[in-house]
């Protein structure tokens, strides 16, 4: 989830002095460490050095103490250490215990540490000492969504955008609820609320993408992505999400070329370098393919999608070993997987050997996805190698149940022939035939023939 977490509080470093204890009311560069103290403008490390003279200096009066804790709180923020501006925040509320701002910015602290119940608890004390800020409903709802609590986190957003209806955040947010909730209606028209609100935002157009992708609409997803990559150019994700759509819209070079500019940006993603390697492979790139497999391989050893797809590429190059090879890694990896599973029974099915274990391959993995056209097809190839023709015939049939395949109709053809139905076996072969004139080549490549 993109937390649309809002900037942290101003600094509320009070300029007022206690009287003063014993000794000058201010050390000679007081002043100068105040103002660098509650600067919005320094580097964290000057604000901390220059809070923490003042910290040391004791001689403020309690509200004055507060916000230097504070202050020197939001800078730890600031720098990434969580764990110091939590401790830095809890000084400041044991100064002030009323002090909204402290709360609220703990909050996004404990959520930064994923510490989200202590979170909550900081969201809704903020919310009870300030119950018209538009920003701690919204923080709130971003912690309840991390917990999982969608319908309290879209209320809480609906509060925030009624206390302030022209930020586009809640907005944004209230989507990413609907979106998990699988209303992907509400989320589309949260997002072009968003949009209109925040034309100059490319998360959010990269967040309808998505949505848009999610229901089929591939061209709208393009679209948002064009929007989302004109924004910020250097993102690889809006070039890996267009690349996904083109893919799906059937434009492989459009496709490959945004996974390509995506690589550019973030050489070392393996999930991208699975997806270009898959639809090189698809456009009969085969060795590239395999290069990028490699590649993802070796930033994610434990990749069973890579080892997965490179078996395929081996496969279409005919290399049946390495092929298992790869598929019998993707099954150690990622048990039970029933893509690997069928592809190992195709593989085998084609090699001609290893039938028995074939055999096993396909029916567990059509156990995991029942009535997988490519498993019954593979098993159909199985079963005809084994002698089986009546059940080869049955998964011919049952892998053709969702269209015209070739390969289905070619090897039911050549089933019913060894079963003496030559009329039958004859008319399969010459259907096949005629859907796809190839075919005859490809069986024969498996040793089988009419």
């Amino acid at each position: 989830m993109r937390a649309m977490l809002h900037q942290l509080a101003p600094s509320l470093l009070l300029l007022a002095l206690a009287a003063p204890q014993g000794g000058p009311a201010t050390p000679e560069n007081l002043e100068r460490s105040m103002s660098a103290c509650e600067s919005g403008d320094l580097a964290p490390d000057a604000v901390i050095s220059a809070c923490s003279a003042l910290v040391r200096f004791e001689q403020f009066g309690p509200d004055d103490e507060a916000a230097t804790d504070f202050d020197l709180a939001r800078a730890w923020q600031l720098k990434g250490d969580y764990g110091r501006a939590i401790a830095w925040y809890g000084r400041a509320l044991a100064r002030k215990p009323d002090f909204a701002w402290a709360h609220y910015d703990r909050g996004l602290a404990e959520y930064g540490e994923r510490d989200y119940l202590s979170a909550l608890r900081d969201d809704g004390a903020a919310i009870r000492l300030d119950p018209a800020d538009p920003n701690a409903f919204n923080n709130l709802g971003i912690t309840l969504y991390a917990l999982k609590d969608d319908d309290r986190a879209i209320a809480d957003f609906a509060e925030a955008i009624r206390l302030a209806p022209g930020q586009s955040g809640p907005y944004y947010n209230r989507a990413l609820a609907w979106s998990r909730k699988g209303d992907t209606d509400r989320a589309l028209a949260d997002l072009d609320k968003a949009v209109k609100l925040g034309p100059d935002d490319a998360d959010v157009f990269q967040r309808r993408a998505a949505v848009h992708f999610d229901r089929g609409e591939f061209v709208q997803a393009i679209s948002d992505c064009d929007a989302a990559v004109r924004l910020r150019p250097d993102d690889a994700d809006e070039f890996t999400l267009r690349g996904a759509a083109r893919l799906r819209e059937g434009d492989k070079t459009g496709a490959i070329a945004d996974f390509t500019r995506a690589l550019d940006i973030d050489p070392d993603d393996a999930d991208v370098l699975d997806r270009r390697g898959m639809t090189l492979d698809q456009q009969g790139d085969h060795d590239q393919a395999i290069a990028d497999y490699d590649r993802a391989i070796v930033l994610n050893p434990t990749d069973a999608l890579a080892y997965n797809n490179r078996g395929i590429a081996y496969d279409d190059m005919g290399d049946h070993v390495r092929a298992i090879a790869d598929y019998s890694r993707a099954v150690t990896l990622d048990p039970p997987n029933a893509s690997a599973l069928g592809n190992r029974c195709l593989a085998r099915a084609e090699s001609g050997e290893d039938l028995k274990p074939a055999l096993a391959d396909c029916n567990e993995s059509l156990r995991l996805k029942p009535g997988e056209e490519d498993v019954l097809n593979a098993r159909g190839l199985v079963n005809l190698r084994l002698g089986e023709f009546e059940n080869a015939i049955d998964d011919f049939d049952s892998a053709l149940a969702g269209g015209a395949r070739p390969a289905a109709i070619f090897g039911r053809g050549l089933a019913r022939l060894r079963q003496g139905d030559a009329a039958g076996g004859n008319t399969d072969i010459a259907a096949a035939k005629a859907s796809d004139p190839g075919i005859v080549a490809v069986f024969a490549g498996f040793g089988l023939a009419p």
